[in-house]
């Protein structure tokens, strides 16, 4: 059971950074619409979205690991392993195996402690980023909304100067 707990676990955090990335990129959005009034934060924009782009290529490359070439695999050989079983110990022992499989893949084993630790790293990359593009979209938002005040109170001020 805590094999498949911590299955569960890290194919739930794997969906959940790409549902932070979606996100991001949403609020990008946004903020890319905001940004044409501030053409100087372009270049800033644009690595952020390259940043982003990578961090979800890397999202969707493990996903289509764990999916494609650790869980189907896997799940190929407890199939062929469950119709030649003979008895009780053989399905038994196929889910062993099956299981002994797929938390290898998974990066869950201790030999993988390293990879999984980097991992970490990168998802916890993520959860900064997207703390960091929040930040970076309130701060386009006021800042144009400041210039747009500030052109408004512009014109009004050479309006009552040709009124005076």
């Amino acid at each position: 059971m805590r094999q498949y707990l911590m299955l569960f676990n890290a194919l739930w955090k794997d969906k959940r950074m790409e549902m932070i990335l979606s996100d991001i990129w949403k609020e990008q959005a946004a903020t890319s619409k905001l940004c044409r009034e501030l053409p100087e934060l372009g270049v800033v924009l644009h690595g952020v979205q390259l940043l982003t782009q990578e961090m979800v290529h890397l999202v969707h490359q493990m996903e289509y690991y764990m999916t494609f070439e650790v869980l189907e695999c896997a799940w190929h050989d407890l199939m062929t392993l469950l119709k030649t079983a003979e008895s009780l110990d053989d399905v038994i022992a196929a889910h062993n195996h099956f299981l002994r499989r797929i938390v290898a893949g998974a990066l869950l084993d201790a030999e993988s402690k390293e990879v999984r630790t980097h991992l970490r790293t990168f998802y916890n990359l993520i959860q900064n980023l997207r703390a960091l593009q929040e930040r970076l979209s309130h701060t386009v938002s006021a800042e144009v909304n400041a210039r747009k005040n500030a052109m408004v109170e512009i014109k009004v001020r050479k309006i009552l100067e040709i009124a005076s």
